[in-house]
């Protein structure tokens, strides 16, 4: 363990004569290593452009990616909307037709008793004669 502290030792010692010898040299050549100016335009470098085409390319993949799956998931809740609207505009139907279909047996019936001496099976049935039609 000794040993290797005394090797960061070693390297920070190495990394700071770099700064010291650029701070002298700085004395000795004006413009090497001073900032520039804040109105000078930014130079993008090349990598940078890279990775900014990268990272676009990438986000404009992950939306195309989950374009597809969401406009598929809408289609399919419109068309779900419209079967059930059908269906309620079916069952509605059906109930209707079987509510017309129980008048019109009720209506058969009651003509079969009047004018065809029907009776249901089971009942016992008396003619009586009355004029023209059925009594009510």
């Amino acid at each position: 363990m000794a040993r290797h502290h005394t090797s960061r030792s070693k390297n920070r010692s190495t990394t700071r004569r770099p700064a010291q010898s650029r701070a002298g040299s700085e004395a000795a050549q004006p413009g090497v290593g001073a900032k520039r100016p804040r109105s000078a335009p930014r130079v993008w470098r090349v990598d940078r452009l890279v990775r900014v085409f990268f990272v676009a390319l990438t986000l404009t993949i992950l939306a195309g990616l989950a374009y597809i799956p969401a406009s598929d998931f809408l289609r399919l809740q419109r068309e779900l909307d419209q079967v059930e609207q059908e269906a309620d505009e079916l069952q509605a139907a059906l109930e209707q037709a079987e509510r017309q279909q129980q008048l019109a047996e009720s209506q058969n019936a009651a003509r079969a008793r009047c004018f065809g001496y029907w009776v249901e099976p089971g009942t016992e049935s008396y003619l009586v004669q009355v004029g023209n039609g059925c009594a009510k």
